[in-house]
Parts: structure tokens; sequence; C-alpha cells
């Protein structure tokens, strides 16, 4: 990349964080955690006629944690889905919330995780699911109206003596 393009993408990931979280109704600021869809599309919205392709938008995500304030990363989940999130939204602020919401109010569903954390039950099923692959939370499959309950997972740090 040539000193040139580097710029024009640094000056778009200022462009871009303004939108994030720039102004009272940026689209992160409430939210901590949005899709890249809806990101690209208020962007566009944003721009007018000078609308900016999804293959520069993702160009310009490097650069926004050096340009926002609190700094905006990007984030893939195993599904393929992208988001940008604040670090309220990082694995391990998450985890840290969703375990000391289980130690507090028992084992929770996706759905009562989602209502507690104010985002969707399909990007909490993403985080959550992230959680239980780091091996700190484990799924019933077995809950009331089959519903999927989380438990914290004490198991793997249970030490068998063998007996």
């Amino acid at each position: 990349m040539v000193k040139g393009d580097k710029e024009w993408l640094e000056q778009l990931a200022k462009e871009l964080g303004t939108i994030l979280v720039g102004n009272p109704k940026g689209l992160v600021r409430d939210r901590g955690v949005v899709g890249l869809d809806e990101i690209w599309g208020g962007w566009n919205r944003a721009r007018g006629v000078a609308l900016i392709p999804p293959e520069t938008m993702l160009l310009v995500l490097p650069h926004l944690p050096k340009v926002t304030n609190p700094p905006i990363r990007l984030r893939t989940f195993r599904s393929g889905l992208r988001v940008l999130h604040t670090p309220e939204y990082t694995d391990e602020s998450f985890t840290a919330r969703l375990l000391t919401l289980i130690a507090s109010a028992g084992p929770q569903s996706t759905m009562e995780i989602a209502r507690e954390e104010k985002i969707t039950s399909a990007l909490t099923l993403e985080m959550v699911e992230s959680v239980e692959d780091a091996g700190k939370i484990i799924r019933d499959e077995q809950g009331p109206g089959g519903e999927v309950y989380w438990w914290r997972n004490t198991i793997r740090d249970y030490i068998w003596d063998g007996e």
C-alpha cells in the first residue's frame, strides 16, 4: 500500500469513527456492538452520493481503533458474522459479565442474556457460543420449553484425585 492510500484510508476511518461515536446518535455509541451490514448502510446514507464499496470499508476497519474513543474494533464470529464493538463487548468483558450474571441469577437462557445485554438474540448466541468455545460455560439443552440454558463450567477446573 502506498503512502497516499494509507492516508486516504485513515481519513475514511476518521469519517467512519465520527459516524460511529462522534455524536450522541452514533451507530455504536448507545449499543456497543453493531453488525457490519448496518454500519455500511449507515455510513453510505451519511455520505449521500459518494458511496463506499464494502471492500473499501473492510480496508478502513483496521484503522478505527486509532481514531475512535472508545476504540472501536472488528470482531468475527465462527459463523462468519462480523461486528464492530466497543471495549464493553470484547470477549473478556462479555465473558466476565456473563459469568457474574450466571453466578448471581443462576443458569440463563439465550433470551434472558439478550434481554440483560440489550442486544439481539442472534448476536447473543454468537457471543455466548464464543464463551462456550473457551470452555467457561456449558449448555443444558433440556431446559423448560426446550430452551438452552447456560451454566458456568465447573467441571473444567475440577481435579480428580482418582478415587
